[in-house]
């Protein structure tokens, strides 16, 4: 009888979806993929926009051999209820490809997360989420009204048998307590993802970006506070084409009252291709989040040869410091002196650990180490 791997998304967009297709479809034509949201902006022929308790019913008879949640939210946990009870639970492999964002972004893990400018949407962040379980529960979707806190959810981390991410700081923070879940590393993105331009490393790029979006927990404010502080030339980029709308007027409002005539607002939407070109001009790139954040800038800013500087309380930069990258905290390194672009010798080394990280080949192993029976 065949087994199948049934791939659970809730993506609104629909990138990594189609990523996922690509990938997998390459490896194992056994698959079912199923986004839980409806609205998905981009969607494929290969998958259903549906809901769980559909899928079941359309496929009583069909043997699961893998389970794979392509980021696994606490509106999640009662699905592992209802599908070790439909199927064979025994026979299940229960994977998770972590995004980040359904970790990092409850109650607990947000605590001292904002500083103080962005504080106020640090209170109302929370009131959303507990707003949002409280509908997810008159949905049928959770157990209780009210979230009972991260052992609620963790108790459902055992369950998993492998957990994949990019960053492996990921794995040693989410699954402290379950050292026997298997960790494989995992992309979505690949070498062949990356535009064709032209790499230079002798060439001196000065432009500075703060954050890439305008979220309030990148803490943008601080960071502009002490470049002024530091009388600072560079040209200032700050991206705010999309994030939280009462965030960008306030801070936007807040910057311009500063006076500060070395900065740009990109507000507007780019294409791919000129978002690229946009960060070619980067010479040194500042994201003051504490957690986990723009993965996929990050690692094209490194192939790119810009310098970076993360928080320190990062897994991201845990990770990157701990593989031998050229990393620069934002609390202990960040200063007048370390706001020139790397060396060229540095710009190589960096590019050459993210080319054998995210060669296309190593890539494709990884979804084949957790496709293959």
């Amino acid at each position: 009888m065949t087994k199948w791997n049934l791939h659970i998304f809730n993506d609104s967009l629909g990138v990594f979806t189609t990523k996922t297709v690509q990938f997998s479809e390459k490896i194992s034509t056994n698959n079912y993929y199923l986004n839980l949201n409806n609205n998905c902006r981009t969607k494929h022929e290969k998958v259903s926009y549906s809901n769980l308790k559909k899928f079941i019913t359309n496929n009583q008879n069909i043997q699961l051999s893998k389970v794979i949640y392509h980021s696994f939210h606490v509106y999640n946990t009662k699905e592992i209820d209802i599908l070790k009870k439909h199927y064979n639970k025994n026979s299940i492999q229960f994977i998770w490809i972590f995004w980040g964002f359904e970790y990092y972004q409850l109650p607990h893990k947000l605590k001292g997360k904002y500083l103080k400018f962005s504080k106020p949407f640090y209170y109302r962040k929370l009131i959303s989420f507990h707003y949002n379980y409280f509908i997810y529960f008159l949905k049928n979707k959770v157990k209780y009204p009210f979230y009972l806190g991260k052992e609620s959810f963790e108790k459902y981390f055992n369950e998993f048998d492998i957990f994949c991410s990019f960053i492996k700081g990921d794995y040693n923070e989410v699954m402290s307590h379950n050292p026997n879940v298997q960790y494989i590393q995992l992309a979505y993105l690949s070498l062949n993802d990356f535009p064709n331009i032209t790499l230079d490393f002798n060439r001196v790029k000065k432009n500075i970006m703060v954050g890439h979006a305008g979220s309030p927990i990148l803490n943008h404010y601080e960071i502009i506070l002490l470049l002024k502080k530091l009388k600072v030339k560079n040209k200032i980029i700050i991206p705010l084409s999309y994030g939280k709308k009462a965030y960008i007027r306030l801070l936007k409002k807040a910057i311009e009252g500063l006076k500060i005539n070395n900065i740009e607002f990109v507000t507007d939407f780019m294409s791919l291709e000129d978002y690229y070109n946009k960060l070619d001009e980067i010479g040194i790139f500042i994201l003051n989040s504490k957690r986990q954040e723009a993965l996929g800038n990050i690692v094209f800013l490194l192939w790119n040869g810009t310098k970076i500087f993360l928080s320190d309380k990062s897994s991201t930069y845990k990770t990157l410091k701990e593989l031998g990258y050229h990393i620069y905290s934002v609390e202990n390194d960040l200063n007048a002196f370390t706001l020139e672009p790397l060396s060229e010798k540095e710009k190589y080394h960096n590019h050459k650990l993210i080319s054998e990280t995210l060669n296309p080949k190593k890539v494709e192993q990884g979804w084949r180490n957790i496709l293959k029976e």
